[in-house]
C-alpha cells in the first residue's frame, strides 16, 4: 500500500510539474506498473497459500514434486521482490521529473513488469499440475482407458505409403534425400516413442493405488495424446511436401488496380499458373484472383504488368519462392543454352541458323498459358538477356533495335493481350489523383476542403479531356 500511496503522490507531483519533464508515455506506464503490481502481490500470495494447502492435505500423492514446486515458488517470490525495487527506483527517479531519466525509469519497469509475469505464470503453472494429478487420482480408470486409445491409434496409423513417396522423392530430388530422410526419421521415432509411453502407462496401472506415480502416468497419457496429434499432422505435411517437389508454379500479374476513396487502395489480379514434372498434360486451368497490395508492393510492380512475380522451380518446396525480381513469364522453364534440353523442350535453330526454343509437344498448352495468342519463339539473344538479369537479380524486359522493351507494363505485346485489363483500360490510371499527385494522394480523408474542391476540378477536368480524346479517336479510327 505504501508503494502504491508513494507511485500516486509522484503522479501527481509529474502532473503538476510536467512540462520539460517526463512524457506523458513514461507517467501512464509507471501508474499502471504501480496498480498492477500490489495486485499481482495479492494473486500470487493467496496462489501460494493454495498450494501449500494442496501439499498439506494430500502428501504422498505429491511427494515427488512437492520440493520442486516449493523450490520455484521461492525462486518466484525473490523476483517479485526484485520487481518491487525496480518499481520503487522507477518512482524515485520519477520524482526528479527530468526527461533525460526515461530511460532509466522505463527498463526498471520493465524489469518490474517481467518479475510479476513471471511469478504469476510459475504459481499458475504448479495450481495446473496439481489439478491435472488430483484429477488421475480420482479417474485413473479414464486415463488409461484414454492412453489405450491413443496409443493403438498411433499403431494403426500406417506410414508405408509415406515412407514409399519419400524413397521416391529421394532418388528424384537429390537435394532433399537429407531434410526427407530427416522427416521421416521424426515420424518413425514418433511412433517408437508412443510404444514406450504406452509401457510406462502399463506399468503404473499395474501397481497399488499407494505406490503410483502419478507424475509418471500423467507425462506418459500426455505423451501419447501429443503424439497421435503430432504424427498426424507431421505425415500429413510431409506427404505435402512431397508433392510440392513435383509442382513446379508461377504467379503472373494480369491485372492492376487503384480505388480512390477515402483510402487510396490497390489490387493486383494474380494468374496462377502450375505444371506437374513429368506428367505432360494440360494442367487444371490457371486459376485467376483479385488481392489487396501495398502502396509499396502497387508501386513495385508497376512495370511488371504480365510478367511472373513469383515462382517455384519443381524440386523445391512452397516455402523457397523465387521473388527477388519479376522476370518474363514462361522463362524459367527454358533450359540454359549450354544444358541445351531440359523436360520441357530444346534449344533448336531454324533455317537461317538462329538458335530458339521449342517446347516439346506434351508442353505445347505451356506457350498459351504464358503468352496466349501472342507467342513467338524465344530466340538465344533473349534468352541471355534475361540469364544475365536474372543472376544479377534484376527484372528483365528485354529490348527491340529501337530500344523499345519487349515485356512488362509498356510493352505492345502486353497491352495487346491485356488489353480488357482494367490498368490498360484506363492507362495505367495515368488520370487518378494518385498518379497525378506522383503518388502523394493517400485519399478524401486527408484532405481539407479547399484541397477537395481543387482536387475534384482537377480531376473532372482530367476525366472530359480523356473523354474528348476518346471520342475524337474513334470518330478517325471510323473514317467520320
Amino acid at each position: 500500500m505504501y508503494l502504491a500511496a508513494a507511485v500516486a503522490c509522484v503522479a501527481l507531483i509529474l502532473t503538476l510539474t510536467g512540462r520539460g519533464g517526463l512524457d506523458a508515455r513514461t507517467r501512464t506506464l509507471l501508474e499502471v506498473e504501480s496498480t498492477s503490481y500490489p495486485r499481482a502481490e495479492d494473486q500470487f500470495t493467496a496462489q501460494r497459500e493454495a498450494i501449500a494447502g494442496s501439499l498439506t492435505d494430500a502428501p504422498a500423492l505429491f511427494r515427488r514434486k512437492s520440493r520442486q514446486w516449493e523450490l520455484s515458488l521461492e525462486t518466484a517470490a525473490a523476483r517479485l521482490d526484485e520487481g518491487k525495487t525496480s518499481l520503487r527506483g522507477a518512482a524515485e527517479l520519477a520524482r526528479e521529473n527530468r526527461g533525460e531519466l526515461r530511460p532509466k525509469i522505463e527498463t526498471a519497469l520493465l524489469g518490474a513488469r517481467e518479475a510479476r509475469i513471471f511469478a504469476l505464470a510459475e504459481s499458475a503453472t504448479i495450481e495446473g499440475e496439481i489439478e491435472r494429478l488430483l484429477e488421475l487420482r480420482e479417474d485413473r480408470e479414464k486415463t488409461v482407458s484414454d492412453a489405450r486409445a491413443d496409443f493403438e491409434a498411433i499403431q494403426a496409423m500406417s506410414l508405408s505409403e509415406t515412407e514409399s513417396r519419400v524413397d521416391r522423392a529421394k532418388r528424384d530430388w537429390p537435394p532433399k534425400e537429407a531434410d526427407l530422410g530427416r522427416r521421416l526419421s521424426g515420424l518413425l521415432a514418433t511412433k517408437e516413442s508412443a510404444g514406450e509411453a504406452w509401457n510406462t502407462v502399463r506399468a503404473e496401472d499395474a501397481k497399488a493405488s499407494d505406490d503410483i506415480d502419478l507424475i509418471a502416468l500423467a507425462s506418459a497419457s500426455d505423451l501419447l495424446r501429443r503424439g497421435l496429434i503430432d504424427l498426424s499432422e507431421a505425415n500429413a505435411h510431409l506427404a505435402a511436401l512431397v508433392s510440392q517437389l513435383y509442382i513446379s508454379w508461377d504467379k503472373i500479374l494480369v491485372d492492376m488496380s487503384i480505388e480512390e476513396g477515402e483510402e487510396v487502395t490497390f489490387q493486383h489480379k494474380y494468374r496462377t499458373v502450375r505444371v506437374t514434372a513429368g506428367e505432360g498434360e494440360a494442367p487444371n486451368p490457371p486459376s485467376e484472383k483479385w488481392e489487396a497490395v501495398s502502396r509499396a508492393d502497387y508501386e513495385r510492380h508497376k512495370e511488371n504488368l504480365g510478367m511472373t512475380v513469383a515462382s517455384k522451380p519443381a524440386g523445391l518446396y512452397d516455402s523457397e519462392i523465387d521473388a527477388a525480381a519479376a522476370q518474363p513469364a514462361g522463362f524459367a522453364y527454358i533450359a540454359t543454352p549450354e544444358e541445351g534440353r531440359n523436360e520441357y523442350g530444346q534449344w533448336r535453330r531454324d533455317d537461317r541458323g538462329n538458335s530458339f526454343w521449342e517446347f516439346y509437344g506434351k508442353y505445347a498448352f505451356m506457350r498459351s498459358l504464358f503468352w496466349g495468342p501472342m507467342y513467338s519463339p524465344i530466340h538465344m539473344g533473349d534468352y541471355r538477356g534475361y540469364r544475365r538479369s536474372y543472376d544479377a537479380g534484376r527484372s528483365y524486359y528485354g529490348t527491340s533495335r529501337s530500344g523499345v522493351k519487349q515485356y512488362g507494363s509498356s510493352a505492345q505485346k502486353t497491352r495487346t493481350r491485356l488489353a480488357s485489363s482494367r490498368y490498360v483500360g484506363n492507362d495505367g490510371f495515368k488520370g487518378s489523383r494518385y498518379e497525378q499527385s506522383g503518388g502523394k494522394y493517400k485519399g478524401s480523408k486527408y484532405e481539407t476542403k479547399a484541397s477537395r474542391s481543387r482536387g475534384g476540378t482537377r480531376a473532372a477536368s482530367t476525366s472530359r479531356s480523356r473523354s474528348t480524346r476518346s471520342r475524337s479517336s474513334s470518330r478517325s479510327r471510323g473514317g467520320k
